[in-house]
């Protein structure tokens, strides 16, 4: 069965997702965290260092941004 693909609105360097969220969602394999929208793209990209995320997990800088992505991007 596929990992079920999960993308984050504001997933910041601090916050409550940082420690009930990620660390379960990065321990199984039942998940696959495949975007990240923050107040900027730096940001995201910040976030998916920081949380030592895949380097193709995609990165957006507004919710617009990533709204507009077909699905077809996001399968596997």
């Amino acid at each position: 069965m596929s990992p079920i693909r999960i993308g984050f609105i504001g997933l910041s360097k601090t916050g409550w997702a940082t420690t009930a969220h990620i660390p379960y969602l990065l321990s199984t394999p039942k998940f696959k965290i495949v975007a990240i929208c923050n107040s900027s793209v730096q940001s995201a990209r910040e976030a998916v260092q920081l949380y030592k995320l895949p380097a193709e997990t995609r990165t957006y800088g507004d919710p617009e941004g990533l709204a507009h992505v077909s699905s077809s991007h996001l399968r596997p």
